[in-house]
């Protein structure tokens, strides 16, 4: 199992039963990508998310190196989780 899948097993179990459907839903296994994430969401919402999305992005840059396509799955998901990561930490994270 992988550092994602862990994590995000680990945020499932404590995550509250009324969310827990949220989840599921916004942190569904992708067959396309391979991804433990569900990338048809336009935010995250939790810090949970957003841990889980840190660590698919650990998983990803060594995939996405210098001329893979644009287009290729895992550069696709990389630039997708990115940019919702840095829309998060825009708006929760505090630099002093």
């Amino acid at each position: 199992m992988s550092k994602t899948s862990d994590l995000f097993n680990e945020c499932l179990a404590a995550t509250p039963p009324g969310v827990k459907q949220r989840v599921d839903t916004a942190f569904s296994i992708s067959d396309a990508t391979n991804s433990p994430l569900d990338l048809s969401f336009s935010k995250i919402r939790t810090e949970e998310e957003y841990k889980a999305a840190c660590a698919r992005i650990e998983e990803l840059i060594p995939l996405c190196w210098e001329g893979v396509p644009d287009d290729d799955p895992n550069n696709v998901e990389l630039t997708r989780l990115a940019n919702l990561v840095a829309d998060w930490e825009d708006e929760h994270v505090v630099f002093d």
